[in-house]
């Protein structure tokens, strides 16, 4: 992933997520959440066919992922395969 924004609304929070996956013959298969105390870690699993032949056009990933739970007050840390952002609910 290339950036990651936090979105609060109240004491909701989402990702919004950008980057690039990898070339013509790969895909999202899935995406994990998870909070541990003020540490939210989301992992974004991609796969590729073995020995394939693909393009080398890029394809664009551009999301807003809803994080678990409330947030209260304090201070967080965003953790989008391995792009690290720290954010603080007032």
């Amino acid at each position: 992933m290339d950036s990651v924004e936090v979105l609060l609304d109240g004491a909701s929070a989402s990702a919004h997520v950008r980057g690039v996956i990898g070339d013509g013959c790969t895909e999202l298969s899935f995406t994990t959440i998870d909070r541990g105390g003020a540490r939210i870690t989301v992992t974004i699993f991609a796969q590729r066919p073995a020995d394939a032949i693909c393009t080398q056009i890029a394809k664009l990933y551009d999301k807003v992922l809803r994080l678990p739970g409330d947030y209260p007050s304090g201070d967080y840390v965003l953790d989008v395969n391995g792009v690290v952002t720290a954010f603080s609910v007032p």
